[in-house]
């Protein structure tokens, strides 16, 4: 599982319009040796992000579970979740093979434009 860099959700067509997606996760400490302590850790963040499909176009929305803080935060305020939008100018397929034109991200929950 260490290796795994992305779990498909969803892959489908949507309705226009606003929308909200709302996560949980579920993550277990993994450590042995000097580190074996961190087996007992369990984390079960959950998070929501609103984004907008437009008709016509494709939207691609990423989910990153990422550490913050330093070496002097505490282990159980390390988890933070951000969010990544790419927008395409073509309608959804199956087999999408070109790159996106537009991208938008939002870090924490929040919206932002680049």
């Amino acid at each position: 599982m260490a290796d795994l860099t992305g779990i498909d959700v969803f892959e489908g067509s949507i309705s226009a319009g606003d929308h909200t997606l709302q996560i949980l996760l579920n993550l277990q400490g993994n450590g042995y040796g000097t580190f074996a302590y961190l087996k007992s850790y369990h984390f079960e963040p959950r998070s929501s992000h609103r984004f907008t499909a437009i008709a016509g176009k494709t939207i691609l929305v990423q989910v990153v579970a990422y550490e913050k803080g330093g070496r002097t935060t505490q282990l159980e305020d390390r988890l933070a979740v951000r969010y990544q939008e790419v927008v395409c100018d073509r309608p959804f397929t199956q087999a999408q093979d070109s790159g996106p034109n537009e991208s938008r991200s939002a870090s924490d929950g929040g919206a932002s434009q680049d």
